[in-house]
């Protein structure tokens, strides 16, 4: 340290009588846009709530990003301290360290097409209809499981432009998430074409997981149920979700 910054400290000590220590938490995570991003700021929504929750508990989030799979396997392995945002299970409950409060909750919804009528309330209507899905996903399992035909592509994106071309007529995904993907893949006069069944499969509700072999996992996870209360109650949580995808009474 040199002079300069050796009296900048003394200074500084000196009129607030404490020095604050600034923690890191490392999260390690993947790109699911809005949500998160590795280049894109305009897609990283819940990376700036958990950075701005943590921040008021004094904070730092360093994030990397791997396949989600990777990304929840070096978490549980204790390489990461926490990732995000995952849906809760008996599986994740047992190998993490969970929130009881989620990060964010949003519908699961069946998007289509305004010009295609689409009706569904049990899981044998979709039989009617060509189903889109993503490899890897979960509903590919649930869709084996109740013998709905589906067609099956590598990235999310692609149900939307299929969706479009005619070659699908529904594709399940969160409602935030579709209508992000609309809005970047298709001009605006395009993306009004879409909408969504208002029967949601189910509300889905996000949580941050935490490892239960890093030495931080318990106290990062109790210092963020504060921060996330605290971003909460100022109102601020909201303001971040309204700046990126606009108002929730969508």
């Amino acid at each position: 340290m040199n002079c300069r910054a050796i009296i900048i400290f003394l200074v500084l000590t000196a009129a607030t009588g404490r020095v604050t220590a600034i923690e890191t938490v490392t999260m390690a995570i993947g790109d699911w846009q809005p949500y998160t991003h590795s280049s894109n700021s305009k897609y990283q929504m819940l990376e700036k709530v958990v950075a701005e929750a943590y921040a008021l508990e004094d904070i730092k989030v360093e994030y990397s990003y791997y396949p989600w799979q990777r990304s929840l396997l070096t978490v549980q392995s204790g390489v990461y301290d926490g990732t995000f945002p995952w849906l809760m299970n008996d599986q994740r409950k047992s190998d993490f360290i969970t929130q009881t409060v989620p990060l964010m909750e949003d519908d699961v919804v069946f998007f289509h097409l305004k010009s295609f009528d689409f009706q569904w309330e049990k899981w044998d209507d979709l039989k009617n209809y060509q189903v889109g899905v993503t490899k890897g996903y979960r509903q590919e399992a649930v869709y084996k499981e109740t013998g709905i035909p589906v067609q099956v592509v590598p990235e999310e994106y692609l149900n939307f432009v299929k969706m479009m071309a005619g070659r699908i007529d529904v594709y399940e995904t969160s409602r935030t998430v579709g209508f992000s993907t609309i809005k970047d893949l298709f001009s605006p006069e395009d993306a009004a074409k879409f909408t969504y069944h208002p029967k949601a499969v189910q509300q889905a509700k996000y949580y941050l997981l935490f490892s239960k072999k890093s030495e931080n996992g318990e106290r990062m996870s109790k210092a963020f149920s504060v921060g996330l209360e605290k971003l909460q109650a100022s109102g601020r949580y909201m303001e971040i979700l309204t700046e990126f995808i606009g108002p929730q009474d969508r």
